[in-house]
């Protein structure tokens, strides 16, 4: 008998919320079938108040800011990375490929040859007129033309 009451009991809840949902979207249906103009003046009303909000909207776009947690470690972190490597910093890659038909560039032939262009490259230097230009120092310096 107890299981028949419980059930009863839950449809007559059941029963309760959907009459409750149902008699309020009745009241909302005919309040704006009835009253289209206020029911319009009230829904830009809403909007405007809402989007009030807009004024104060601001994206970010610094990276730190994005994808670095605030106040851990990480951004302590960054922080001293970023006072020993300034963001000027460039990082350059090559990818070196053995000339012969051999797939292994791990060779010593290979890396002799690659040390070989590696010092080739740091030792270039490119000459304007009042420039000189060194890879190997990476600074430019001033220099005396005649």
């Amino acid at each position: 008998m107890s299981s028949s009451s419980s059930s009863c009991s839950a449809e007559n809840l059941g029963n309760a919320i959907e009459s409750g949902i149902a008699n309020a979207f009745y009241k909302v249906g005919t309040f704006v079938g009835t009253k289209p103009r206020i029911t319009i003046v009230i829904g830009i009303v809403l909007t405007v108040l809402c989007g009030g909000g807009f004024v104060n909207w601001s994206t970010e776009n610094r990276a730190n800011k994005l994808w670095v947690p605030q106040n851990t470690i990480a951004e302590k972190e960054t922080e001293m990375y970023q006072t020993y490597f300034d963001s000027n910093v460039r990082f350059n890659t090559l990818t070196v490929q053995a000339a012969s038909s051999s797939k292994n560039v791990l060779t010593k032939d290979v890396l002799l040859a690659a040390m070989d262009m590696h010092h080739a490259i740091e030792t270039t230097e490119s000459n304007t007129t009042e420039i000189k230009i060194s890879v190997d120092d990476g600074d430019d310096e001033k220099e005396e033309t005649n």
